[in-house]
């Protein structure tokens, strides 16, 4: 995605076995799970997967 949204966005994956205490933080059950954070607000949650355009298409919506 980087292709596409550059520098606008940062991607974080994160290892929920090696980091149980962040995903405690998050409430993750499930992965993937995925989020997106706007000026430090989650805006938008997903579990399960999507398509790379869909994605996109959602990170787009939350850049300013």
């Amino acid at each position: 995605m980087k292709e596409e949204l550059g520098d606008q966005v940062h991607i974080i994956k994160i290892d929920i076995d090696e980091n149980e205490e962040v995903s405690k933080q998050l409430n993750i059950r499930s992965i993937p799970t995925l989020i997106i954070y706007n000026k430090e607000e989650m805006q938008w949650r997903q579990t399960g997967s999507e398509s790379k355009q869909t994605l996109v298409r959602k990170l787009e919506e939350y850049l300013d």
